[in-house]
């Protein structure tokens, strides 16, 4: 045989097997159909709510990116006297002097960072006005040395921009904030 002829037979051979092979897949596809056709809707089995809800694709990955650890570090960034269990930080122990949403001096950096955060109303803010923020709270709250008028206006120490720069990283390793993309000097509030 010449090779032409050979091309020609492999080619119809060819044919033939994709004819074969597209059978067998719609013979297998119609096989599936009828198989699933005959077991009955996961609503009708009974404790369906562990595998069925009624909420959509989106709502159900939603509720999933809340996990229940979180809600006990927002608690422990809001009450961190509860958690350590130190009298310095409990507000019970400041609540004569300072009201429910003050921040206490004492408490860790990474909770008056938070504390600070949540008195913010927008979702969007600048690092530059919450760090003068943490700043005056340290002052305020007798962390460090009393500020006078003048100070206030000063930049933060060293030491407080240190402070801020790890609190400001752990509320983002903890998912808490995002930077922003826009602009650069932003952080993001998730929570």
């Amino acid at each position: 045989m010449c090779v032409q002829a050979l091309r020609e037979q492999v080619q119809e051979e060819g044919k033939e097997n994709k004819g074969v092979e597209l059978q067998a897949r719609e013979e297998v596809a119609t096989a599936v159909v009828e198989l699933l056709r005959a077991f009955p809707h996961p609503s009708t089995f009974p404790w369906r709510e562990v595998f069925v809800t009624g909420k959509s694709e989106t709502e159900v990955m939603r509720d999933m990116a809340v996990l229940f650890g979180d809600s006990a570090i927002i608690q422990a960034l809001g009450d961190p006297g509860s958690v350590l269990q130190c009298e310095c930080c409990q507000r019970t122990a400041h609540a004569d002097e300072q009201d429910e949403g003050a921040v206490i001096g004492s408490m860790p950096d990474i909770c008056i960072a938070y504390q600070l955060l949540c008195e913010y109303q927008v979702h969007r803010i600048s690092l530059r006005d919450w760090l003068y923020q943490f700043d005056e709270a340290l002052r305020s709250s007798g962390s460090t040395k009393a500020a006078s008028k003048s100070e206030a206006l000063e930049e933060p120490s060293a030491t407080v921009q240190a402070r801020f720069s790890q609190a400001v990283a752990e509320l983002e390793l903890l998912g808490i904030i995002v930077p922003a993309a826009r602009p650069p000097d932003h952080m993001e509030r998730i929570y």
